[in-house]
């Protein structure tokens, strides 16, 4: 079986290259599913409707991160990130990996950006414009006590 964080990596990586992501996940002789499957499913699933919807329609963008755990897709008017391997934030003492911000660039924006903020929580992203094609984001660490694998972001374009 695969585990429900590959599912989501996975799942993220294929929207990536703008492919869909095949689940390969078939019923018992009465045609219904597995326990197991089922509640790894379900997992999925709570990650999808969180983080995952927007990627489905979002197509691959032609912009450009400084760091390779961030892909970026469009869809009508906004920017949104897929990013892997944030941790998570909280004291050292009750965290196994504790997150960091991450400062990431993007550069050859089409429009400036704005209103960035995560899509689980709402929490705003701290921007700056470097110039008119170029902005540096500084993304903070999932929430202390989850683990979203992939976190996402949505930014507007202005």
């Amino acid at each position: 079986h695969i585990s429900v964080p590959d599912m989501i990596r996975n799942y993220s990586r294929c929207r990536k290259v703008g492919i869909n992501y095949l689940l390969n996940v078939g019923p018992e002789p009465s045609g219904k599913l597995p326990a197991l499957e089922k509640a790894m499913l379900k997992q999925f699933g709570d990650w999808f409707d969180c983080h995952g919807k927007p990627l489905t329609t979002a197509r691959p963008a032609g912009i450009s991160c400084d760091h390779e755990s961030v892909f970026l897709m469009e869809a009508d008017d906004a920017v949104y990130g897929a990013v892997e391997g944030l941790g998570i934030s909280g004291n050292v003492a009750v965290t196994v990996d504790n997150g960091h911000n991450r400062t990431v660039t993007l550069s050859n924006l089409s429009r400036p950006l704005r209103n960035a903020h995560w899509l689980d929580n709402q929490e705003p992203i701290q921007t700056e414009p470097v110039n008119e094609k170029t902005l540096r984001m500084h993304l903070t660490p999932n929430p202390y006590g989850c683990d979203y694998i992939v976190r996402v972001f949505r930014a507007e374009k202005s």
